[in-house]
């Protein structure tokens, strides 16, 4: 069986207003498994570096990339 890889549609969120911390981050974290569910990628963007640095804290770059980096 040949294994592919799944193209996902991105979507883009700007996060600039939320509160960096981590019920945010957590929030997001569940849109984006729903998105990817659906076949969407959330993106997220200007995002503050406050909420950068905690999405990198609590090791979810990869899961929640930033769309303006």
């Amino acid at each position: 069986a040949l294994l592919h890889e799944a193209v996902y549609v991105p979507i883009e969120v700007t996060v600039a207003p939320v509160e960096p911390d981590a019920t945010t981050v957590d929030a997001l974290a569940r849109v984006q498994r729903i998105a990817g569910r659906l076949g969407f990628e959330v993106q997220l963007s200007h995002a503050s570096v406050e909420l950068c640095e905690l999405v990198e804290l609590m090791g979810l770059q990869v899961a929640l990339p930033l769309s303006d980096r």
